[in-house]
C-alpha cells in the first residue's frame, strides 16, 4: 500500500484564482484580512487541496479546538506549508504532516524543543545529514505525531518524545512514521496504517 503525499508549490496564476474564489469563497474572503501575501497564498492552496482531493464544498469543514480541520464522518487528512510548498496527505485512519525548510536559524530552539537524548541525536550524530537537517528532521516529526494525535490541547514540544524510529508510541497509540528530504525542506507524515512506500505527488489547483 503505497501514500500520496500531494504538493503545489505556493504560486496562483490569474486564472487559478479565479477558480479558487468560485470554489472556495470564504476561505477567499478571510484571506483578503490577511497582510502577509505568502500567509494569502498558502491558506488559499491548503483550502482548495483540501476540496479537490475530498471532493467536497468548504462548508463541510470543521475545525478542532487547535485548529485543525477535519470533516464529519469522513476520512482523515492533513496539509501543512513551508514557504514555497504546501503538502496534503488522506488517510481511512489517523495521520497527520509537516514540512518545514531547513533554516540554520532554527537551531536556536534547540533547548526549548528538545530533551537531551534528541539534542545528542541532533548535535553529536554521525550520519548523512547535518545538525540542522536533523532538528528540522525531529521537529517535523513531532508536529507530524500532534497532528495525528487529534489533540485537544497544545503541548509543549519538549513534552513530545522522539525518535528516528520508524515507529513511535503517542498518546497510548502506534505511528509509523515516514521522514524524507525534499529539495531545502524536510518532510514527515505520522500514520496509524503502515503503508509500504511513500509517494511525492505533483498536485494541481484546477481540477
Amino acid at each position: 500500500m503505497v501514500l500520496e503525499i500531494k504538493y503545489i508549490k505556493n504560486q496562483i496564476s490569474p486564472d487559478e484564482l479565479e477558480y479558487i474564489k468560485a470554489r472556495t469563497p470564504k476561505r477567499y474572503a478571510k484571506c483578503l484580512e490577511y497582510k502577509s501575501l505568502e500567509e494569502r497564498i498558502s491558506s488559499l492552496i491548503s483550502r482548495i487541496m483540501i476540496c479537490n482531493n475530498l471532493s467536497i464544498d468548504e462548508d463541510i469543514i470543521k475545525y478542532s479546538e487547535l485548529r485543525k480541520p477535519y470533516i464529519t464522518n469522513g476520512p482523515y487528512f492533513n496539509v501543512s506549508h513551508s514557504k514555497e510548498y504546501t503538502v496534503f496527505v488522506k488517510s481511512e485512519n489517523k495521520i497527520g504532516i509537516d514540512i518545514e525548510y531547513i533554516d540554520e536559524k532554527n537551531i536556536g530552539i534547540l533547548d526549548y524543543a528538545f530533551n537531551k537524548d534528541e539534542q545528542d541525536y541532533i548535535l553529536g550524530s554521525k550520519d548523512n545529514y547535518g545538525s540542522t537537517e536533523r532538528l528540522t528532521k525531529l521537529w517535523t516529526i513531532k508536529e507530524s505525531l500532534f497532528k495525528a494525535s487529534g489533540a485537544r490541547e497544545y503541548i509543549e514540544p519538549k513534552d513530545i518524545k522522539v525518535s528516528c524510529n520508524n515507529t513511535i508510541e503517542f498518546f497510548g497509540e502506534v505511528y509509523n512514521v515516514y521522514s524524507f528530504k525534499y529539495l531545502d525542506y524536510i518532510i514527515s507524515v505520522s500514520s496509524i496504517i503502515k503503508y509500504d512506500d511513500v509517494l511525492l505527488v505533483n498536485d494541481r489547483i484546477i481540477y
